[in-house]
């Protein structure tokens, strides 16, 4: 079965915050074979409705944001199109898609979908969900401790590459069946 990890960064953590980029790959039981990223306009964002939290750009001020070096930024609608069409392309048959927790990550994106296009339909099923936090909760306590002294990039694609090693590197498919 394939596996995909999402990741985004966003100036919020609610449904129709300002998100700044996508980051996806997808992985086996053993390797990461294919990645995405997309970087979102803002302004654009903002004019939909979407929203700045305070909090968040505090956060983010506080941890050094660089956005003058984003590159081949995107409108909404281009990233979340080209965010669809790759997951298609990456399908075969039947997928697991994770984040950490898809309550943030794909709950913000599901917002953006049905702000910026497609009446809401989404790239994804409910059914494909699946929580990397829960699963890095599952792995031994020498796991954990490890993963404590990872760093975490707070790059889209950096973080989920690092998110979907975890599960191999630790090997949670070993343990983890499906029907």
């Amino acid at each position: 079965m394939k596996h995909a990890m999402v990741d985004i960064e966003a100036l919020g953590v609610t449904p129709g915050c300002v998100v700044l980029s996508i980051g996806a790959c997808t992985f086996d039981r053993e390797k990461i074979s294919d990645t995405f990223t997309a970087n979102i306009d803002i302004k654009s964002q903002t004019e939909a409705g979407q929203r700045i939290e305070g909090a968040t750009l505090e956060w983010w001020l506080g941890n050094k944001l660089k956005l003058a070096g984003r590159v081949h930024v995107q409108a909404p609608q281009a990233a979340l199109l080209d965010f669809a069409k790759w997951l298609l392309i990456q399908r075969n048959g039947s997928m697991r898609i994770w984040a950490n927790s898809p309550m943030f990550d794909m709950a913000i994106l599901g917002e953006m979908y049905r702000i910026h296009g497609g009446g809401g339909a989404l790239p994804w099923n409910y059914w494909e969900l699946r929580d990397y936090r829960t699963a890095v909760h599952c792995l031994s306590k020498p796991a954990k401790q490890i993963l404590k002294g990872r760093p975490v990039a707070h790059h889209a694609l950096q973080d989920a590459m690092d998110q979907a090693q975890v599960l191999i590197d630790f090997g949670f498919f070993e343990r983890y069946t499906e029907e």
